[in-house]
């Protein structure tokens, strides 16, 4: 008994063991997969950076200007661009002077093919066409001083056009033009509704100026726009105006419509009508002992304050009381016992 349980001891170790080298083989084999895989993206990702990278090369490339010796282009300018794009490529200086003949042309390529041999520096090179294609002056310091004097805002004209204009006039009169001496000439030259409302403000540089400028201008422009849409439609301030004003007539004229004077009773009545003579006895005045007076049953008919009515004339009747003698019937001024003077 004790050698089976040995034996199957032994048969489970070995199953075991194989099981583990399966599994160490397995994982041997997967290591170098996963190993190659990650390898090919590494390799697919800088592929793609490259041919980024290369496309935008090759547009910049093509956005260099060419240079053709004209008296009217301005060298320094074109090689300013011309550095600043081979610096962005990451050309060296030689490879600068390599490449910049590509963008040459006319008289420049052949100012080049001549003295190519000659110029092997890059540094040399640009002070020896500099020299070759100076910059053209088409007037002289007094004419662009007066030009500067002369140019003036235009009524319509907008003021990023007047401000380039100026700031080229100013660097031709003079290269290196403090700021403070651009601006007094930008405000000399500006519209004078404009100056109005820039007056006293100090500004740093011209680029403040514009910007505070502009900001006007978008202003006015907007306040243009409300005028000439009420212009067009005023119906909506003239209606408000309208209601107002018939708010106020109503209430401050008075009206002389059945409805208002319903509404608004004042406190005149129609004229009172007196007793007829059949209506009131008065006794004689030489009987000062008798009764001072009598009225007869018909003096009932008079109309007493009672439930209102819907006859109007019968609602504005009342008594009739004399203030000499405080006795109905009759008014102070008829009164047959007043004195008689």
């Amino acid at each position: 008994m004790l050698a089976d349980e040995i034996a199957q001891a032994q048969a489970r170790a070995a199953i075991q063991a194989e099981a583990r080298n399966s599994r160490h083989e397995a994982r041997s084999q997967s290591q170098p997969t996963s190993h190659y895989t990650s390898s090919s993206a590494q390799s697919h990702n800088s592929r793609s950076i490259t041919t980024m990278e290369d496309h935008q090369y090759s547009k910049i490339i093509d956005s260099i200007p060419i240079f053709s010796g004209h008296p009217h282009e301005n060298i320094n300018d074109w090689l300013d661009i011309v550095s600043l794009k081979f610096d962005i490529i990451g050309y060296d200086p030689r490879q600068k002077r390599r490449f910049i003949p590509q963008y040459l042309v006319g008289n420049a390529l052949k100012w080049h093919l001549a003295h190519r041999d000659e110029l092997s520096s890059w540094d040399d090179y640009l002070v020896s066409i500099k020299s070759a294609f100076p910059r053209l002056i088409t007037t002289s310091r007094d004419m662009n001083l007066k030009l500067l004097r002369d140019r003036k805002q235009g009524d319509t004209e907008s003021f990023i056009d007047y401000y380039t204009v100026v700031i080229d006039l100013c660097h031709k009169h003079v290269a290196d033009m403090d700021d403070n001496q651009i601006i007094d000439w930008l405000k000399a030259g500006m519209k004078i509704t404009l100056y109005e409302k820039l007056q006293g403000e100090e500004f740093d540089t011209p680029q403040a100026l514009l910007l505070r400028a502009q900001r006007i201008e978008l202003n006015n422009a907007v306040l243009d726009a409300r005028k000439d849409e009420y212009i067009i439609n005023p119906t909506v301030l003239s209606t408000s105006s309208s209601v107002r004003s018939d708010h106020n007539t109503r209430w401050d004229q008075p009206s002389n419509s059945p409805i208002s004077s319903t509404q608004y009773p004042t406190s005149s009545y129609p004229p009172l009508l007196l007793p007829t003579g059949s209506e009131l006895r008065v006794p004689p005045l030489s009987n000062p002992n008798g009764p001072r007076y009598s009225f007869s049953s018909q003096s009932t008919s008079y109309p007493s304050r009672g439930p209102p009515t819907n006859n109007r004339s019968a609602r504005h009747h009342r008594p009739i009381i004399c203030y000499s003698c405080n006795q109905p019937g009759h008014i102070s001024p008829h009164c047959p016992y007043r004195p008689k003077e």
